[in-house]
């Protein structure tokens, strides 16, 4: 997001942040700012008391993967309601408000927190099953090991033939009796 597109909050000049929103707005910290003027990636003024300044298009450009307008806004801001709806409000309605901003910030973490143990759960289930199909596979493959090992053994003890009867010669035909 760039300074032109930033949204609407409370007359912040985009080319002199403080120090605090700096950090805030490149999602570092006081170290690393301090780090980057001194390496000379990132440039700083100083204000009339002598602190640094930076601005919100060269902090985009050195922390472009951290950089976020959006943190500078205030909770009033942040849920659509501008300051001047909060300033002619009641203090009841201002606490009401309170309250009610609060409690969504607590839904979205809740339900932010409640997708990601879905999604861990969904992963954990997806592990589950290649486990349990793996370990179907070895079983199978055992069952078959054990399946040939028996095939094998039985096949080895060869069950005796029956004898085959002795054909009857020419002397038991004459004689009329069984052969032996």
């Amino acid at each position: 997001m760039c300074p032109a597109d930033a949204p609407s909050t409370a007359s912040v000049d985009y080319s002199r942040l403080s120090r605090r929103h700096a950090e805030r707005v490149a999602g570092v910290s006081r170290a690393t700012l301090a780090r980057y003027v001194a390496d000379g990636k990132l440039s700083a003024n100083k204000d009339e008391q002598g602190h640094n300044t930076y601005d919100a298009a060269e902090l985009q450009r050195v922390f472009p993967d951290s950089f976020d307008l959006k943190r500078l806004e205030t909770p009033a801001s942040r849920d659509g309601v501008s300051s001047d709806e909060t300033e002619t409000d009641s203090p009841r309605e201002r606490v009401e408000l309170a309250i009610l901003t609060v409690e969504r910030r607590y839904l979205t973490e809740e339900r932010d927190r409640l997708r990601e143990e879905a999604e861990r759960l969904r992963r954990e289930l997806a592990e589950e099953r290649r486990s349990r199909d793996a370990e179907r596979a070895e079983f199978l493959v055992l069952i078959r090991q054990n399946q040939e090992t028996v095939k094998q053994l039985t096949d080895q003890s060869q069950k005796e033939s029956p004898a085959l009867p002795r054909q009857r010669g020419l002397l038991d035909w004459l004689l009329n009796r069984a052969p032996r």
